[in-house]
């Protein structure tokens, strides 16, 4: 169990690493990733910062964008539980390329994540609660109708009226 220093409540790592697949899983499918990639790295930074999870090696994406090679960094989340670890790939800081070992090719196959489901509500509730970070609200807007101009002029000639016309 880990205390999160902003809450009072008791946030259990292997629920933490379950949210975490279930936020990278959906992030990767998301129209707005920005945010889930934001609750993700957020997550694994607090996670390294309290010792429950550390950074491995530098590795090439297998998805490297519009780059043709990216880096990134491999992170193993569960290095004090006796539960599988998780792994994610999270972005390199500047001091990462200093410290860490680059492997040169993609992680070995057999470092999957076991399947877990979760929810992705259940997933950032957990995971905010853990960073501290209180969830945003979206504000939905609600269709407007047009506003009706009552300044519009309307022809005599096609509304069909039967005035005499000057000439």
């Amino acid at each position: 169990m880990v205390k999160n220093s902003n809450s009072s409540t008791n946030l259990d790592i292997e629920s933490i690493q379950h949210a975490l697949y279930s936020v990278n899983r959906h992030a990767k499918t998301a129209i707005v990733k920005r945010d889930l990639y934001d609750i993700k790295n957020n997550t694994l930074q607090k996670l390294i910062k309290i010792g429950h999870a550390k950074k491995l090696w530098l590795e090439y994406s297998t998805q490297p964008g519009k780059a043709k090679q990216s880096t990134v960094v491999l992170v193993k989340v569960g290095i004090k539980t006796k539960g599988n670890p998780h792994f994610f790939h999270m972005i390199p800081e500047k001091e990462d390329y200093i410290t860490l070992k680059h492997k040169g090719v993609v992680c070995p196959q057999d470092l999957h994540n076991p399947k877990s489901s979760m929810s992705l509500n259940t997933a950032k509730k957990i995971l905010l609660q853990f960073i501290g970070a209180k969830p945003q609200k979206v504000k939905v807007q609600k269709p407007t109708k047009p506003a009706l101009n009552k300044n519009v002029f309307i022809s005599s000639f096609l509304d069909g009226s039967s005035r005499s016309r000057k000439r």
